[in-house]
């Protein structure tokens, strides 16, 4: 499965810092290394309706 990951990217949402250190530790427990490396943060602003 390694080879088919080449990057997550995460967002917008609310908490995308949460997310991605989740997912990272997730990916771990698989057996993907440097899965924080392959994880990114969109820049795009989460907005809510109102």
């Amino acid at each position: 499965m390694e080879a088919n990951l080449d990057h997550l990217i995460i967002g917008p949402t609310p908490y995308p810092v949460v997310i991605a250190k989740a997912l990272g530790i997730e990916l771990a427990k698989y057996g993907i290394s440097y899965s924080m490396g392959k994880i990114t943060v969109s820049d795009i602003p989460f907005r809510t309706h109102i």
